[in-house]
């Protein structure tokens, strides 16, 4: 008698803590400076899995809560300072990983078409996806399901087709973050080598797979890569103001929280093409929300009590299923975190200045960083939203204090 499956396909996925010591490994490994252990690098490769323990901790579950977020807490404030520390950080020696451009090229290969059995074989189904507010994504996404069962019938499974597009758009969304942190090093620092580095270790770290929507964690979405998308490929652009604001304009009416990086953005472009900048991400905003609310079917209150939900309101109460180290607190005690928060994305419109596209990367980081302490709702657990700039900051070389002309 034949076996179903043959032994050579018959492939079982590695459980997170698996992925995470096998990452950690072959990090170590191909991209550790072995003649000087205890060089900034060889911290920072190590510190980019801090996050670990806690989102292990939330799978495993039977804890107070409070101990992995106020873990994860940690991890982010170290990843903040680490961020501010690297305004003063302008010479730094060329970085130069342990395997040549193929190499690098093959595991990136190998790791991302892991991810892909990921998305194929990993059992969940969309109903085990808490239930929380909708975004106006979420509102065009079902739209589209709709549609398609309309006219499939009822041979269509509404709930694999969710679990299949999502996937899907997840996984074209982290290959456009390959592609745009290759080009980031290629474009501006003239090294190409250091591109495939950060793709690498970009599909390498345990996030992605940790991420991928319907996992155990429960809160792995496509638009969270597709914001991330979007601001990447907005640095790959950033000599151009009006490629680049169309694309931050559209991350900000996608999502909520890409917003905070604003005063940021207009300080970098300053005077030389701060207007073409501010007018394509204003005119790109406001289509897309226009988009948005015809997606509500023209609803704005509806359309407006989606986005003022509690968890992004410090003066209110959160969510009665809000998970987080906030649950249970009295709004009072993250007001203060929010005002300071608040105070630090509103300086650095002032400083430093000029900024380089170093700062830009390290500051955004930072400020998307920030919203973690503060954000009600699985605060500390969205590493997506900055993973692709962490790295971008472990890996830049040193570069010029004044920053490039723009065109």
């Amino acid at each position: 008698m034949t076996s179903p499956v043959s032994i050579f396909f018959d492939i079982s996925l590695p459980n997170a803590s698996t992925w995470f010591y096998f990452s950690l490994i072959l990090a170590c490994a191909l991209f550790f400076k072995f003649n000087r252990l205890f060089s900034f690098r060889n911290i920072d490769i190590l510190s980019i899995f801090f996050f670990m323990p806690g989102l292990l901790l939330i799978l495993e579950g039977g804890h107070d809560q409070r101990v992995y977020f106020s873990w994860l807490f940690l991890s982010c404030l170290f990843w903040m300072v680490r961020c501010l520390m690297d305004l003063l950080l302008e010479r730094r020696p060329a970085f130069k990983p342990n395997l040549n451009v193929p190499g690098m090229l093959l595991l990136a290969f190998a790791f991302y078409f892991s991810l892909v059995a990921v998305a194929i074989r990993e059992p969940n189904l969309p109903d085990q996806r808490e239930s929380r507010p909708q975004t106006p994504i979420d509102k065009i996404r079902e739209h589209g399901e709709k549609i398609i069962e309309n006219r499939g019938g009822a041979e269509v499974d509404v709930s694999k087709l969710r679990l299949w597009v999502e996937r899907g758009l997840t996984l074209f969304c982290h290959l456009l973050i390959a592609v745009g942190l290759i080009l980031v090093c290629w474009f501006h620092y003239e090294d190409y080598h250091l591109g495939f580095a950060c793709a690498t270790l970009y599909f390498l770290l345990p996030y992605t797979y940790l991420m991928m929507p319907y996992t155990g964690l429960k809160i792995g979405r496509w638009d969270h890569s597709w914001l991330m998308a979007l601001m990447v490929w907005a640095l790959v652009f950033h000599k151009k103001p009006i490629i680049s604001g169309i694309l931050m304009g559209l991350s900000f009416g996608s999502l909520f929280f890409p917003l905070v990086l604003l005063p940021l953005w207009l300080s970098y472009y300053h005077d030389k093409g701060i207007w073409r900048f501010v007018i394509a991400s204003m005119a790109s905003f406001l289509v897309s929300s226009i988009v948005f609310v015809l997606a509500y079917g023209g609803n704005t209150q509806y359309l407006a009590s989606t986005w003022m939900i509690s968890d992004w309101i410090p003066w209110k109460e959160p969510l009665s299923d809000t998970q987080s180290f906030w649950h249970g607190v009295h709004w009072a005690y993250r007001l203060p975190v929010f005002i300071l928060y608040a105070v630090i994305a509103l300086s650095v419109y002032f400083w430093p200045t000029p900024k380089t596209l170093g700062n830009l990367i390290a500051l955004s980081a930072a400020l998307l960083i920030g919203i973690q302490f503060w954000y009600a709702h699985m605060g500390g657990v969205y590493i997506l939203w900055y993973l692709p700039l962490l790295i971008l900051v472990v890996f830049r070389p040193s570069v010029l204090i004044q920053p490039k002309p723009l065109v």
